[in-house]
């Protein structure tokens, strides 16, 4: 069995890769992370641009507490009361 080296990855940790670029720049790297993915590399993203991030995931999870996370897709994430509560101070009962 043949190892894969730091030439041959088969993970790419990405930690945010758009910051303080334009929204063009954004969208093209955008498209190269999802050639990537569509070429066979897992794609471990850390971004606050969550337009872009919402476009490109499969999946997604985030701390929703101190205690737990929420994990799913990126839809099911984003509406989860608990999620809205940590992030954006809003009650899971309002």
């Amino acid at each position: 069995m043949r190892s894969r080296s730091a030439s041959q990855p088969k993970l790419i940790l990405l930690d945010e890769p758009v910051a303080g670029v334009t929204a063009e720049e954004t969208a093209a790297h955008a498209e190269l992370i999802r050639t990537m993915a569509r070429t066979g590399y897992t794609i471990c993203l850390v971004e606050h641009k969550m337009n872009m991030v919402m476009g490109l995931a499969d999946s997604d999870r985030r701390p929703a507490s101190r205690q737990e996370d929420r994990e799913g897709t990126p839809a099911e994430v984003s509406a989860d009361p608990a999620v809205l509560e940590a992030y954006l101070g809003v009650l899971a009962h309002a």
